[in-house]
């Protein structure tokens, strides 16, 4: 089987986005269209049948809108000479249970759509939606291939923090390739791809070159492709040597229809500037006079406020984990 894999779509109304003039839609939603259009084409030109989506098409899991949910659809039955298979993602769902619903049901009557509900063996892959993923149930499945939609303990967030999960990658060894949606910054860890989302979603997927992945199962093969047509969120980093050169690169970024933040690293005269970008003074500085930087990563400052409020070691681990599990909710929602 030669297919397309993409994943974490997150259709939605964005009602809170400008407006495009060109489609009359809220911003995400106009890009996200355009960009799943050009893999369409792409997938068209190069004479493939399939485009495989792991999980998330939808964004608001138990709300479902209408007028992005129409879109959708359109984009399904207007494209009707490629097949599409989708796997039921936890944005997809009623509830974080096995009796969850899933809106994808929307999708079931499309001749052109395979919706993924139950856990499926096609030809060499396996799929398995996200309210059955467990280790015990991965372990039933001997296939060259799993495609799912869930966090690993070894993957990362965009943030860069990992997050406990049930599943590791010892767990998913005795596949030759697993391809997962959930994760929104591409990576490869071993026999694993996150194929990662196809636009940047959010400002915390900045600096990140978004794909969809060529993926043929009989000669073991896996291709990287950039995908087009999105704005992107950069964030460069300024100080006295590079100020020029920086300038230069954001002009071209700008021109090109993508928003760019500038990052003070150091005492550099940015006043001439601050008018028409926005620039933000992350200098070495301690914020909280307790050992708290400004540059230092998520799980470092979280690591240190649990230190500072004394939390007992034994607690340590349960409340890094809720934490990140909020963090990491927060940044889902864009």
């Amino acid at each position: 089987m030669k297919f397309i894999y993409t994943a974490d779509w997150h259709f939605s109304n964005y009602s809170n986005d400008a407006i495009i003039k060109k489609s009359g839609l809220p911003e995400r939603l106009h890009y996200l269209v355009v960009t799943i259009m050009n893999m369409i084409n792409y997938t068209r030109e190069k004479k493939i049948k399939k485009i495989v989506v792991g999980g998330d098409i939808l964004h608001n899991k138990s709300v479902i809108y209408s007028f992005a949910l129409s879109i959708l659809i359109d984009i399904f039955k207007n494209n009707s000479d490629i097949e599409f298979i989708a796997v039921d993602g936890n944005h997809d769902m009623s509830s974080r249970t096995i009796e969850g619903v899933s809106g994808l049901k929307a999708l079931d009557s499309i001749s052109n759509v395979q919706t993924i509900h139950e856990c499926e063996v096609i030809e060499n892959i396996v799929f398995v939606p996200w309210k059955y993923v467990t280790k015990e149930k991965i372990r039933e499945y001997n296939t060259d291939y799993l495609i799912s939609h869930f966090g690993v303990n070894e993957a990362v967030l965009n943030s860069g923090i990992s997050i406990v999960s049930d599943v590791a990658l010892k767990d998913l060894s005795h596949f030759k390739t697993v391809l997962l949606g959930h994760y929104h910054k591409p990576q490869f860890l071993k026999n694993l791809y996150y194929v990662g989302s196809p636009i940047h979603l959010d400002r915390g997927e900045k600096n990140e070159d978004k794909r969809f992945l060529v993926v043929d199962t009989d000669n073991h093969t896996i291709e990287s492709v950039l995908t087009e047509g999105y704005k992107k969120y950069y964030e460069l980093k300024i100080d006295a040597e590079n100020k020029m050169s920086v300038l230069s690169e954001i002009a071209k970024l700008k021109e090109l229809g993508h928003e760019v933040r500038l990052i003070k690293t150091s005492d550099v005269d940015t006043s001439d500037i601050e008018k028409d970008f926005d620039v933000v003074d992350k200098q070495e500085k301690d914020i909280t006079n307790r050992g708290i930087t400004a540059n230092m990563t998520m799980i470092d400052k979280l690591n240190r406020y649990m230190e500072i409020k004394e939390i007992p070691s034994e607690k340590l681990e349960s409340y890094r984990s809720v934490a990140l599990e909020i963090i990491d909710s927060c940044s889902s929602k864009g």
